[in-house]
């Protein structure tokens, strides 16, 4: 494993230049003539202890309770307050734009390798949830979300962006609502 970058030094393995590199790799991968290390059905684990799964699901494929796919954790979640453009708790965000109740959410996810990470159009469950209260009390409101989008500018394959309507009870966009989300996509 340590031509994979493993540090060898433990002393140094919690510096920001090593909390990256694996501490342990699971799995069947290879390396080239080249030197380049491909990861087939690896699982690793890093020096700052987050662990990375590369293999995923295939479509239609059944799941074994409490395993962990590339293509089933979530890779984006975010708590964003009313009327607000930044989130007061977040993972793999980039952008939150607000214009009037209509919510610009860009993604910022990267492999374990720390390659950007290549998203497929439309392929992603989102799942968003309306706040009550804001500057009309508790009145519910609703809320919808669009489809995972790597085509609008300043979407791309690597940056995506989605949209979050929030309403109020008469059906009129209002930015008077927090919301929380989160996103598990391929």
């Amino acid at each position: 494993n340590f031509p994979a970058g493993a540090t060898a030094n433990d002393s140094i393995a919690h510096t920001a230049g090593h909390q990256d590199d694996p501490l342990v790799i699971v799995g069947n991968g290879k390396e080239s003539s080249a030197g380049v290390i491909t990861h087939s059905d690896a699982f690793t684990i890093a020096n700052a202890g987050y662990s990375s799964a590369y293999d995923n699901l295939p479509y239609g494929g059944q799941t074994r309770m409490g395993s962990t796919y590339a293509d089933n954790t979530i890779e984006s979640w975010g708590n964003i307050k009313a009327a607000d453009t930044i989130p007061t708790d977040d993972i793999g965000i980039l952008l939150v734009k607000d214009s009037s109740g209509v919510y610009t959410i860009q993604l910022s996810v990267t492999n374990p390798d720390l390659s950007p990470h290549i998203f497929a159009n439309g392929h992603a469950s989102i799942t968003a949830s309306i706040k009550s209260g804001g500057s009309v009390g508790f009145v519910p409101g609703f809320i919808t979300v669009s489809d995972l989008d790597i085509t609008t500018p300043p979407a791309s394959p690597t940056q995506p962006i989605f949209k979050v309507a929030t309403y109020n009870l008469l059906g009129n966009l209002s930015n008077t609502y927090g919301f929380q989300f989160h996103v598990v996509a391929r």
